[in-house]
């Protein structure tokens, strides 16, 4: 609106440099390390920033054999060279584990680095192990001709229940 000698020096461009952060997952663990079926299990997932810029409204994100995405957690304000440690909780049946944990999955925090934001772990499998543990015979020293009972002692020392099953034993190499 204004006429001037020269309208090509009306503007200025400068670059401004923000301080961004860099969000890392450290390590996770869980209680109880052998957890059975139906237990409720605790996650503890420690998160660094080893950016040089704070980070704010961020989520982690467990996902269970990458098809459940559990609800995210929130992350508190994490400054430059900050540390956290996020926990959770997950009912457990039977069968594996795989747990995938992501700090910021959408990226709406702007990192120096996105590449580096999650973690994979394997729980111990939730399956049951059937183990004979003892076996005995009486009478002890049988004759031939003699009938043998024989007992059998199996304890499962897996981390879940056993569905019913079937018990076979083999004398000389036949099955009975």
């Amino acid at each position: 609106l204004i006429t001037e000698i020269s309208e090509i020096n009306n503007s200025e461009t400068i670059n401004i440099t923000t301080l961004s952060p860099d969000l890392i997952i450290n390590s996770a663990n869980w209680t109880p390390e052998n957890p059975k079926q139906d237990e409720t299990v605790t996650f503890s997932v420690n998160i660094s920033n080893i950016g040089p810029g704070n980070a704010v409204n961020t989520f982690l994100v467990p996902t269970v054999n990458d098809n459940e995405e559990l609800d995210p957690v929130p992350i508190a304000p994490l400054a430059a060279g900050g540390n956290v440690t996020a926990s959770f909780s997950y009912v457990v049946k039977t069968g594996e584990y795989i747990l995938s944990f992501a700090i910021d999955p959408n990226d709406t925090v702007v990192e120096t680095d996105e590449s580096n934001n999650a973690l994979i772990l394997a729980l111990p499998p939730i399956l049951p192990d059937l183990v004979v543990q003892d076996i005995s015979w009486l009478p002890e020293d049988p004759s031939i001709g003699d009938p043998v009972t024989f007992s059998v002692v199996i304890i499962n020392q897996g981390f879940s229940a056993s569905l019913p099953g079937r018990f076979s034993y083999y004398i000389d190499g036949l099955t009975s």
